[in-house]
């Protein structure tokens, strides 16, 4: 039998109700085990309490001697002082020639129902509280992988919205494209541009270096208004590459240029940086 079976064996071994080998294999495993043994040392209650139930005599000072051992020394599997001393007034009442035969009975009955919820409390809620550890445990995890699953989610949505405006300013009615070229600081990079007036703007550079520290990279639509119109703020990844979707005003002025500076991060109203890609309507 495994540790557990050999556990929930336990009250029936206290009451002789196993097999021979059975009960032999559950005495090889107290003298090994202290847990166990802890609860067999308070399930011996129960055979003295049923035997005198059926006897309905009047328990001698050796037995009663016993009982209260068992208890205190039973102490790790729940049966506390409270229940020792029950014991020791049951065993004084049952002394009394004058007490009902039923209420003896009743007594040690209720005694030995005691001892076995004690003990069963004293092992169980142990094995319970592991239980609720690993249902914690599998909570969080359940809780976490929903939350890894929103944010992909969340990214996926994002990245469909993106494609799909995308496609929308690339498939106007009029759209028109602009080449962008690297400039003196950033010879290396290039870029393209596909703006609609209804539809925005789709932007995309390649080569571009990593802007220094506390700098970044703003897209500017060059108007024949005064004033560049900023489309937004870019960042490259590790090889230099951008992709971007960018709103653009409907009412600005026709473009006559796309151009890309470099601002500080956060970006400007107006161009203040050197120009690192340029390209002409």
């Amino acid at each position: 039998m495994t540790h557990e079976e050999l556990r929930e064996n336990l009250e029936a071994w206290a009451i002789g109700a196993l097999r021979v080998p059975e009960a032999q294999e559950i005495e090889r495993h107290l003298a090994t085990c202290e847990s166990c043994a802890a609860i067999a040392r308070s399930l011996s209650l129960v055979p003295l309490a049923m035997q005198a139930g059926q006897s309905l005599e009047t328990p001698s000072t050796f037995a009663r001697t016993r009982l209260l051992s068992t208890i205190r020394g039973g102490s790790a599997s729940g049966v506390t002082q409270a229940t020792a001393a029950a014991v020791n007034t049951a065993g004084v009442a049952a002394g009394d020639q004058n007490e009902a035969r039923g209420a003896r009975l009743a007594s040690w009955l209720a005694i030995a129902a005691a001892v076995v919820l004690a003990a069963f409390l004293g092992w169980d809620g142990v094995r319970l509280r592991g239980r609720i550890a690993d249902l914690t445990r599998e909570l969080d995890q359940a809780r976490a992988a929903v939350a890894a699953s929103e944010s992909r989610m969340a990214m996926i949505q994002r990245s469909a919205d993106r494609t799909q405006s995308a496609l929308a300013v690339l498939t106007a009615p009029d759209v028109a494209r602009i080449d962008l070229a690297g400039q003196p600081g950033a010879p290396q990079a290039s870029g393209r541009a596909y703006w609609s007036r209804a539809r925005g703007m789709v932007f995309s550079a390649a080569a571009l270096p990593p802007p220094p520290s506390g700098r970044t990279y703003q897209v500017w639509v060059v108007t024949s208004a005064p004033a560049p119109i900023s489309a937004g703020l870019v960042a490259p990844d590790d090889a230099g590459h951008v992709d971007a979707v960018f709103a653009t005003p409907q009412d600005i002025p026709q473009p006559v240029a796309v151009a890309v500076t470099l601002e500080p991060s956060g970006g400007v109203p107006s161009p203040t940086g050197p120009k690192v890609l340029v390209g002409t309507v």
